[in-house]
């Protein structure tokens, strides 16, 4: 369960960073949300990755 914290997490705070940037080059907050939110999930599911393998 750590793991999918940790991930949630990283997510969370890189997804916030990348948005905040795509939003600044861009200009567009739905692209920045759409990439930001695609982070989150890919974090998650990487952290869930993590406790289900192995």
């Amino acid at each position: 369960m750590r793991e999918a914290l940790v991930g949630i997490a990283n997510g969370l705070i890189l997804s916030v960073i990348i948005a905040a940037v795509v939003f600044m080059w861009f200009g567009s907050g739905k692209l920045g949300a759409v990439i930001g939110a695609a982070m989150i999930v890919n974090a998650i599911a990487a952290g869930l990755a993590g406790i289900l393998i192995p």
